[in-house]
């Protein structure tokens, strides 16, 4: 049995979860180059218009074809282009031509309401290989804070800089460090807030794992979440991570309350609860790392079972 996934470059996120994929299960590969049309399912990640062709050229082939849409739908919004919502439908007419096999969805949020559109709509759990996070573990310093976000407004990081200052003004040594906010609109609520951060460019991957691995507290309060990698990756490295109740997978877990924000929209409330981890990281860190455990273990086996059953029938 063999499984091929396929994505882009220029969608390091997508391919961040299917890499995580193929080391997860012993069947799978992974290439962001080309299609590898020889496996048994084929797997493209997102979607880009590019693949209405490399579809067309798999046509006759004898692999099966599967797009992975790791949207929540609600990230997106009504855009002018509509672009998510324009996907599915290509998608959905692409089923029906026999171009597509599956659709597959990493959200429990997104797959029951398609499921109702289409029979052969597939949850695939994202995969997650928290041991490659171990050696960037360090000790906690308290009062440092990561705050690493995608610039996008479905990312709260309005709320977050403004919950930021309010721990800061608290605790003047809390020590903020976020991805780079110049040239942005977020760059102008930092400096209305007052909030001192130190803020970085594009950092290589051991500069970032081993900043993230060694804060008190990082954050991910977001409102449009399917998965959240940046709170799996830093709670594999025993990081606390605040993050929102919106989280598909955190049902799972029984995740300390002081972690979880019910009111994402409240600066004050993101702020005590900063506030509460950053003095006292090492409470945490153990806690989240066996967490993070529980839910990668449940959905990589998951993934393993439901690739194998999509292989074989």
């Amino acid at each position: 049995m063999k499984v091929a996934t396929f994505c882009p470059s220029a969608f390091p996120g997508v391919n961040a979860c299917l890499r995580n994929l193929s080391e997860v299960t012993n069947f799978c590969s992974h290439s962001n180059e080309r299609v590898d049309d020889s496996a048994d399912l084929v797997i493209l990640g997102g979607w880009v218009d590019q693949y209405q062709t490399i579809l067309r050229d798999l046509k006759g082939k004898a692999c099966k074809k599967a797009v992975w849409f790791m949207s929540s739908l609600g990230q997106s919004g009504f855009t002018p282009q509509l672009c998510e919502y324009n996907f599915l439908s290509t998608i959905f007419e692409l089923m029906d031509a026999k171009l597509i096999d599956y659709l597959i969805v990493g959200g429990r949020k997104i797959y029951y309401p398609l499921r109702k559109l289409h029979d052969n709509i597939i949850l695939l759990p994202f995969p997650f290989n928290y041991n490659k996070y171990e050696t960037y573990q360090k000790p906690k310093t308290p009062w440092k804070v990561v705050f690493f976000s995608p610039k996008a407004t479905y990312k709260n990081v309005v709320n977050q800089l403004a919950a930021l200052s309010l721990a800061q003004e608290t605790h003047p040594d809390l020590e903020v460090h976020v991805n780079n906010l110049a040239g942005t609109g977020f760059e102008f609520v930092a400096d209305l807030f007052k909030l001192k951060y130190n803020s970085y460019g594009w950092l290589q991957d051991e500069e970032y794992y081993s900043l993230l691995g060694s804060a008190a507290c990082s954050m991910q309060v977001t409102y449009a979440e399917v998965c959240n990698y940046g709170a799996m990756t830093a709670m594999a490295m025993g990081t606390p991570t605040l993050l929102s109740n919106v989280v598909d997978w955190l049902p799972y877990t029984k995740l300390n309350r002081n972690l979880v924000m019910g009111r994402f929209d409240s600066p004050e409330e993101i702020a005590s609860k900063i506030i509460t981890i950053a003095e006292n990281p090492q409470h945490y860190s153990d806690h989240v790392k066996r967490m993070i455990r529980v839910v990668a273990d449940k959905h990589n086996q998951g993934c393993n079972h439901i690739l194998r059953e999509l292989v074989e029938t």
